[in-house]
């Protein structure tokens, strides 16, 4: 469709106060008369400084105004669509208009006409009878609309979008592969941009490598890891791997765990440790909305810290049990519209790297959806270096490579998602061949890392920032770093098991006198603690419902919730050949003296260990 040229009259825009339209406004010339705005509406007309409108015998007064649509804007966040209008008003009086303030106006509300008083108050009068003469104005303007406000999409998310059949990808400021995109993110989002300014790439490509003197290449790499495979994940979705973990920054304060958290997202836009873009103040809403917004981009949420009050470190636990589904397993919640019918969920698009001083009692299957990078007091030491890739991140060089980056992707968005398939495959197989695929999230975060790492080490290369051989290098040392963290992350996971939980609390609170059982064969007089059941020579008798009690008492003097039920505790013990079970339950029946009942039966060498 061809654009129609809208038509503007030169006229002088004022302040709405309290001068007289007559001395003030300028005089409009003879070929741009504002009645050229209404020439094609058969049933209005001016008269007398008013818009009226023909009935079927004279012409009636409707306003003393003319709203003339501007711009029509459609804001496309990837799932929704909502349209607004830019609209002006323009008064007359003997050849001289004044243009009242442009106002901005929700298209659902724009056919109410409510919004006159809104926004231009006393300086814009709808003659009675008013419901009639709105009908009017909104035919009016939407005919005007139609005739002369341009078009424009503005796109409310990042990362890849296919525009015009052409992959661009969409920053704060734009879009790398696309002209005169218009790219409009939210007001916490701000600092996202990759920059237009141009840059030696040799200044860029040291600027990079003077990161590596920041801080151990254990720390370094898996955030320049997840940085890199950010861009990818549009791809990786395609080829059925998109990335669904979280990488946790653990550290105590003054660690400095936000400091190169913003050095890794620098890469995207301009942030420092005090800017980040989401925090665990926000509420889950908020990040579940930003995580959606932010497709194909690294963000950061930043201090998980230990709290003073049970029900804010509970608060805090809830938010990071709902980050790890988010972004584990790349999933939102519906939502409701207001028309009562489900609309679709918000899934995060990017990767997100989480800084916190503690773990989240969020259980196995949360843990496992985390890969821990843990901080010494002392891994970011206060440095000459750590100034200088400071003041490169805040004048751009890091985002501005990136922008190579994403320009060099641009190359070969046709070829990734099956190159990145086989890549994926090819890190997991060697993963399983070296037993390091963990609860099978483990494995498949080192893929996702190592890919991050193998294509930020080819464009190394590409940018003549590395030879051959140091690209090699660089990518059997990302491989070794990354696999011991995983041995880490492993061996965290199984501490995370909710039996072993159970077990290794049992046995404290038998050392700590806390609970007792009763020997069967001969009773202690003066037993301290809790009664919680009884033990022979072998096996421990538990009263189930005593015992998960006591335990749960326990977790909540931790700050920690136990993660299972009781009847789910039984189910899982006995699966894992921890309690002993008869016909088929979960519970062994037993008559200890004049009791008969079912016991959760337990060896004592698992609940007493060395010491049974």
């Amino acid at each position: 469709m061809n654009e129609i040229q809208t038509y503007t009259p030169r006229v002088e825009v004022i302040d709405d106060d309290d001068i007289s339209i007559e001395d003030e406004f300028g005089k409009i010339e003879d070929d741009e008369n504002v009645e050229q705005y209404i020439a094609h509406i058969p049933f209005v007309k001016w008269d007398k400084d008013k818009l009226c409108y023909q009935t079927k015998k004279s012409y009636r007064p409707v306003s003393d105004f003319l709203p003339v649509p501007v711009e029509d804007i459609l804001y496309d966040n990837g799932i929704d669509q909502t349209r607004s209008y830019l609209i002006k008003g323009l008064k007359w009086k003997g050849g001289n208009v004044r243009i009242l303030p442009v106002a901005r106006i929700k298209a659902t509300d724009a056919g109410s006409m409510n919004w006159v008083a809104d926004n231009w108050g006393f300086s814009a009068n709808i003659f009675s009878p008013s419901n009639a003469n709105k009908d009017v104005l909104r035919s009016v303007m939407t005919a005007i609309g139609q005739r002369f406000a341009k078009r424009t999409t503005v796109y409310s998310h990042t990362g890849w979008r296919k525009i015009k059949g052409e992959w661009c990808y969409l920053h704060g400021n734009g879009a790398v592969g696309a002209e005169s995109v218009k790219v409009q993110l939210e007001n916490g989002l701000s600092g996202y941009g990759l920059p237009d300014k141009k840059y030696n790439t040799i200044s860029l490509s040291n600027a990079v490598l003077q990161l590596f003197r920041v801080a151990d290449e254990s720390i370094m790499i898996p955030l320049l890891a997840v940085s890199f495979l950010s861009p990818l994940n549009e791809f990786l979705k395609q080829s059925g791997h998109e990335p669904s973990f979280i990488l946790y920054l653990l550290g105590r304060t003054q660690s400095r765990k936000s400091t190169v958290a913003a050095l890794a997202l620098s890469f995207f836009g301009n942030f420092t440790a005090s800017t980040l873009p989401a925090s665990f103040r926000d509420t889950v809403n908020a990040l579940e909305r930003k995580g959606f917004i932010l497709k194909d981009t690294l963000t950061v949420i930043d201090d998980f810290h230990p709290c003073s009050s049970f029900k804010e470190r509970r608060s805090m636990e809830q938010k990071m049990q709902a980050l790890s589904r988010m972004y584990g397993n790349r999933s939102g919640r519906d939502r409701m519209a207001s028309d009562v019918e489900l609309r679709g969920s918000m899934p995060p698009k990017g990767n997100v790297i989480v800084t916190g001083e503690d773990v989240a009692a969020i259980g196995q299957s949360g843990t496992a959806r985390n890969f821990y990078i843990e901080l010494q007091a002392n891994s970011v030491p206060v440095s000459d270096y750590l100034t200088d890739t400071q003041q490169f991140a805040a004048d751009g060089y890091y985002a501005a490579f990136m922008k190579l980056y994403i320009e060099w992707l641009t190359g070969m968005t046709d070829s990734l998602p099956s190159k990145l398939k086989e890549m994926f495959n090819e890190y997991r197989r060697k993963i399983i061949d070296e037993h390091l695929s963990g609860l099978g999230r483990t494995g498949d975060i080192v893929a996702w890392l190592m890919i991050g790492s193998t294509f930020f080490a080819d464009f190394m290369v590409e940018t003549h920032s590395f030879t051959e051989q140091e690209c090699a290098g660089f990518k059997a040392m990302s491989w070794n770093i990354l696999t011991d963290l995983a041995r880490a992350q492993i061996e965290k996971s199984e501490e995370d098991v909710p039996t072993k939980i159970f077990t290794d609390t049992v046995h404290e609170l038998f050392i700590g006198e806390k609970i007792y059982a009763e020997n069967i064969l001969q009773p202690v007089e003066f037993p301290r603690g809790e009664k919680v059941g009884y033990f022979d020579e072998q096996f421990y008798y538990f009263l189930p419902n005593k015992i998960y009690a006591e335990v749960n008492k326990a977790c909540a003097a931790r700050n920690e919730f136990f993660p299972l039920t009781s009847q789910r505790l039984l189910k899982q013990l006995a699966a894992e050949n921890i309690s002993v079970s008869s016909k088929g339950k979960n519970t062994l029946q037993k008559r200890i003296g004049s009791i008969n009942a079912k016991f959760l039966c337990i060896p004592r060498a698992i609940i007493d260990g060395d010491n049974a």
